[in-house]
């Protein structure tokens, strides 16, 4: 998500996410510790570093600081032979001049205050033999809400570690935010500690604040609708295509911002927390659980479902936005054809003398049995009668209908 959109930056404050939020808010104030995981691409756009503070605000949290860390110097490259280190007398030897060296690894940081002892300072002080039984021990720290940023330290299994224990001596509560490869532990126990994915948190109305109000008249509402049904979870989508996109069904496609590796979409997904096949899609952003369906934002459909994807979410959106619509010029057509058309005529038209006209019978009887409507309802009542028929069998509406509806509806 790019940080800088505006659109996007309203997350904190979007209803869905503010629910979340409160869920954890209730579960430490309840007396459990809780493991809030998110996405990768929900801290690397900051907003999780938003949540968090927003999270941490609270009057009786203390948030860690981040651990400062030295640089383990390399081990000194060693020449091999078949992958056995070479003796100290033969090194410099003409027979063994072509021996290969093994490559140096990668410098190692570690902590210089690891984090139970940097919660232990920040609590209890010193001296203590054990900084999580000095913190457990101490009425004042029992008090607190310990906030760990688990993207900001470098030990996944210290941090899952310190959680474990400090949600089995019940205080202080913990919070620990995480990226899922920023804490190594086993599930919390149910009568101290509570996990809270970031999966199925956003809906269709935090996907509208985000895009917006647009441009008006109909072809706004429905670009409008087709946006929130096509990005789904996908907020960073929604706020481009609130952006770029024109309206214009034909030009969509084009304006999607495809990545790969693509995403096969999985069933499941109501359990809490994303599909272990999903967890990859939905670190990255790009699948999520959306109004009771586990979503994948179409840049990451395969390249062979793609515009069937897309296609059958214009439909829907355009359904959703254009039903109310066309029910609403129906009726007012069918007044002016009622009034037009003879007692034969209207019972032919329609069996049940009660019963609303249709637009295919109207469009017939106005086209073979002569009934005589004004020019402008009759060039409606084409375009109406071929949106709803574009409609029931599943196609979306072309843009030149939506044009011609538009103009004579205005």
């Amino acid at each position: 998500m790019p940080a800088g959109d505006p659109r996007v930056r309203v997350i904190p404050a979007l209803p869905g996410p503010r629910a979340h939020l409160d869920r954890i808010t209730a579960d430490l104030d309840a007396g459990f510790s809780c493991l809030w995981l998110v996405p990768d691409a929900l801290v690397a756009s900051g907003v999780a570093e938003e949540l968090l503070a927003d999270l941490a605000a609270r009057p009786d949290s203390v948030r860690v600081v981040p651990p400062s860390v030295v640089e383990v110097e390399r081990p000194p490259a060693v020449p091999t032979v078949d992958g056995r280190a070479l003796p100290s007398w033969a090194v410099g030897h003409p027979a063994f001049e072509e021996v290969a060296w093994s490559p140096a690894p990668e410098p190692v940081h570690v902590p210089v205050v690891r984090l139970a002892d940097r919660v232990a300072g920040m609590l209890v002080g010193g001296p203590y033999d054990d900084p999580v039984d000095a913190v457990a021990a101490s009425p004042e720290a029992r008090r607190r809400v310990v906030v760990v940023c688990g993207w900001e330290e470098d030990d996944p299994a210290a941090v899952g570690a310190f959680l474990s224990r400090m949600s089995a001596a019940r205080a202080p509560r913990v919070l620990v935010a995480a990226r899922t490869g920023d804490v190594r532990a086993g599930a919390l126990d149910p009568l101290t500690g509570r996990t809270h994915w970031w999966w199925g948190v956003t809906g269709r109305l935090d996907t509208a604040v985000v895009v917006g109000t647009g441009r008006p008249g109909l072809r706004g509402a429905v670009a409008r609708e087709v946006v929130v049904e096509l990005a789904g979870p996908d907020l960073d989508l929604a706020a481009s295509l609130a952006r770029s996109w024109d309206g214009r069904v034909e030009a969509l496609e084009g304006l999607l911002d495809v990545v790969s590796p693509s995403v096969v979409p999985v069933g499941g997904g109501h359990t809490g927390h994303p599909p272990a096949a999903l967890r990859e899609p939905w670190s990255r952003g790009l699948a999520d659980l959306w109004e009771g369906q586990v979503r994948v934002s179409p840049r990451a459909v395969p390249p062979g479902r793609r515009a069937e994807v897309v296609r059958s979410l214009v439909w829907r959106a355009q359904h959703r936005a254009l039903t109310p619509v066309l029910d609403d010029a129906r009726a007012a057509i069918e007044v002016v054809f009622r009034s037009r058309a003879s007692t034969a005529v209207l019972a032919e038209v329609a069996r049940d003398p009660d019963a609303p006209l249709e637009l295919g019978p109207m469009c017939w009887a106005v086209a073979h049995l002569g009934v005589r409507i004004p020019q402008h309802e009759r060039r409606l009542l084409s375009r109406l009668r071929d949106a709803r028929n574009a409609l029931a069998h599943l196609r979306p509406v072309t843009d030149d209908d939506l044009d011609g509806i538009e103009k004579l509806l205005g």
